[in-house]
């Protein structure tokens, strides 16, 4: 894909997405949207039905955050939970999130 950065690119400032425009290999970034599409699907339907009730708390979001997931600029990500597909701040659950999953990927905003 031609991209350097390992995180999901949260918190990337306009003059960082200006430089990974102009290096990404557009093809190769459609051909990763893709596979991470079919996984997805895959991945959703293999979950339990109750998996969609379950809290991504704290722990979670922080679990995420200390892979590198958000950036550097992930400040925002501290106090934020997911409940539902919905950004909560201040969560306190500690649900397992559902196998195959992680908190940067259930956010709706």
């Amino acid at each position: 894909m031609n991209v350097l950065r390992p995180d999901m690119g949260t918190g990337m400032t306009v003059d960082e997405v200006a430089a990974l425009t102009e290096q990404a290999d557009v093809d190769a970034v459609r051909a990763y949207r893709s596979a991470v599409g079919r996984r997805t699907r895959q991945v959703v339907g293999a979950l339990r039905a109750q998996a969609w009730d379950e809290t991504l708390g704290l722990p979670d979001t922080a679990r995420a955050a200390a892979t590198g997931a958000f950036g550097p600029n992930d400040e925002w990500v501290e106090g934020v939970g997911i409940a539902r597909g919905k950004v909560i701040r201040g969560a306190s659950s500690s649900a397992t999130q559902p196998s195959g999953t992680t908190a940067t990927t259930s956010a709706k905003r």
